[in-house]
């Protein structure tokens, strides 16, 4: 069961964009404590990298939760999630895409690049949206948040969860507030 868990986190990893196992660390670990706690794990599989019940269902990331705490403690070292995700690998530094399996690094990297054409489709209307109603845009005086842009997206750019996830539009928020999203 784990190593089921383990090859669907890997595969929704890549196909989100993270590309290294130290990568997802950081991006796991919300408190920054160095372990992952149980709330913390359990929002990484169904936030970060939105794997559904039905993909793994929560019976399942239980599960597989105890398997890894090799301690025991209730929490995952930064070690115990490593092991778990690093399979026969030995770096941390080691892309994702390699610790998987023959089979399903097929299915990440077609996954990664149905995400780009995603990516790509929301990047071009909202550079529509910016030609078509730049006066909005710019005299928008205060910062956006990010349920502020989520709005734009879905309403007025009237792209649905269906055509990109809430997680997609948050990258691209933040990419926008870096200023090289719309490139």
């Amino acid at each position: 069961l784990a190593q089921h868990v383990r090859q669907k986190v890997l595969v929704a990893a890549v196909a989100r964009g993270v590309p290294t196992i130290n990568d997802l660390l950081k991006r796991a670990d919300e408190d920054k404590s160095g372990a992952l706690s149980y709330k913390e794990f359990y929002t990484t599989l169904r936030k970060l990298l939105q794997l559904t019940a039905a993909a793994v269902t929560d019976d399942a990331v239980r599960q597989t939760f105890k398997v890894i705490d090799k301690t025991g403690d209730g929490a995952l070292s930064r070690e115990e999630f490593a092991t778990f995700l690093r399979g026969k690998n030995t770096s941390d530094d080691a892309q994702l895409v390699d610790c998987l399996d023959a089979k399903n690094k097929l299915a990440a990297r077609q996954a990664a690049l149905r995400r780009e054409a995603r990516l790509k489709l929301l990047r071009k209307r909202l550079r529509k949206a910016v030609q078509l109603h730049g006066s909005f845009f710019e005299n928008h005086s205060v910062e956006w948040s990010l349920d502020e842009f989520l709005d734009v997206v879905r309403n007025t750019l009237a792209l649905g969860a269906h055509a990109i996830t809430d997680a997609d539009v948050e990258m691209v928020f933040r990419e926008l507030s870096d200023g090289d999203a719309l490139h």
